[in-house]
């Protein structure tokens, strides 16, 4: 993991009142990925979550699109958990490497008040300025945002936002 990060996510399960927020892994990441995700997990102490991974590849095209293709199938877990639990808020976590912020920014707009804040690795500096826009864009307004490079901008920002002590 980035450093910082697992500090960061036992941070926000533990949340304000030491209760475990609970974790859900929504990832491009194939489900023949599974076991060794879990073990990663685990040796590194990542706070337990479910993991919703992608269905294998059952196409040769899809291996020569990999990371490009369509990404709906993020979008279609995230929504399963926000009608599953209806009464939850939750913080959405990604990368600017491929397509996180379009996705969350579509959940935003079509689930207000849902989203309590958006939090966005900074892994590409070429698309840095990309995320940015759409970050700052109105449809984002009433969401707290960051773009980050280091964990504990993250960390700081939630704990300013008071979602973790």
């Amino acid at each position: 993991p980035f450093e910082g990060t697992v500090e960061l996510y036992q941070k926000l399960n533990r949340g304000t009142q030491a209760l475990d927020n609970p974790f859900f892994f929504v990832s491009s990441s194939e489900w023949n990925l599974y076991d060794f995700l879990v073990r990663f997990m685990q040796f590194h102490k990542v706070p337990k979550g479910v993991l919703m991974l992608k269905e294998l590849k059952d196409h040769w095209s899809d291996f020569l699109t990999s990371g490009y293709r369509n990404h709906n199938h993020k979008i279609e877990k995230i929504e399963r958990l926000l009608h599953l639990y209806p009464e939850s808020k939750f913080i959405l976590i990604g990368d600017n490497g491929q397509h996180d912020t379009i996705i969350y920014k579509k959940i935003v707009a079509d689930y207000p008040g849902r989203i309590k804040a958006i939090y966005i690795r900074k892994v590409s500096k070429k698309r840095a300025p990309q995320v940015e826009e759409i970050l700052s864009r109105d449809e984002l307004k009433d969401v707290p945002t960051l773009q980050f490079v280091n964990s504990n901008e993250a960390e700081q920002h939630a704990r300013n936002l008071g979602l973790i002590s």
